[in-house]
């Protein structure tokens, strides 16, 4: 289908849906070119780290996303959400289980 003929079957801008397109390819390239064989960045590492220093990466990791996500947020106005590159989807789920590991330490 052409965006002209998404635009018509959802009722929205065609201009609306070449941006969600244009969007949600380039999603596509990030995760291929961050998930590309040989870029090993799905290797598990052995790393140890404090609990102290995993907090400090925590502040790190919501400094980030809040960066990514003024920057994103400024330059669409509203509904900038679905426009954020997939790094920020990495470093949301990275937080997830960063709180979620020193939840277990704690207990």
């Amino acid at each position: 289908m052409t965006c002209k003929e998404i635009a018509e079957k959802i009722n929205a801008p065609a201009s609306r849906v070449t941006s969600c397109l244009k969007h949600a390819k380039r999603k596509i390239a990030e995760y291929e070119s961050y998930h590309a064989p040989g870029a090993n960045n799905d290797a598990p590492l052995d790393f140890p780290m404090t609990a102290g220093e995993l907090r400090l990466v925590l502040e790190g990791l919501d400094i980030l996303k809040r960066d990514m996500e003024s920057d994103v947020h400024r330059r669409l106005g509203t509904d900038w959400q679905g426009c954020l590159p997939y790094s920020y989807q990495i470093a949301d789920d990275l937080t997830i289980r960063l709180l979620d590991a020193l939840q277990k330490n704690e207990t």
